[in-house]
């Protein structure tokens, strides 16, 4: 399966000035992830190491890795596959909110997602106001679900 990002990915500044480096998320950053998870996460879950394995398996779906100064991790942007869909799963480090990784993660995934086949992207929970309001700010075509517990965008 191709990566996201090939190579070793780019870099990018971020509207508030810090710089950061995209590359493509595979199995050998289950650590970040898992750390990424446990920052974002309300309360530690059981099978937190398994879930992020799987999330990472390059058959279940595709991620990006953003990382600041010293390869330290910052946010994960994942597309899980679902045939001509996906969802997407989206982890921002706390001290990293509202500094414009979602505006720079969100068009990067729903890009690759086009070139993949996935036509429909959606995201489901606590996420879904900030995901709306990124997709909204971007120009993104995107709709909130009746319910309000999630939106889907459409590429």
């Amino acid at each position: 399966m191709r990566n996201l990002l090939s190579g070793s990915g780019r870099r990018v500044w971020l509207p508030g000035g810090e710089r950061v480096a995209l590359r493509a998320a595979g199995p050998r950053d289950r650590a970040a992830v898992s750390a990424l998870y446990a920052l974002c996460a309300p309360q530690p879950q059981p099978g937190r190491r398994a879930a992020c394995a799987w999330l990472l398996s390059p058959r279940m779906g595709r991620g990006l890795l953003a990382e600041a100064a010293g390869r330290r991790p910052v946010a994960w942007a994942g597309l899980l596959s679902d045939g001509t869909g996906a969802e997407l799963l989206l982890l921002i480090a706390p001290a990293w909110w509202r500094r414009g990784l979602a505006g720079v993660l969100l068009p990067e995934l729903l890009c690759r997602a086009g070139r993949f086949g996935i036509a429909e992207v959606w995201a489901h929970g606590a996420s879904g106001d900030a995901l709306e309001a990124a997709a909204r700010r971007l120009a993104l075509p995107v709709t909130a679900d009746a319910d309000r517990t999630g939106v889907t965008l459409r590429g």
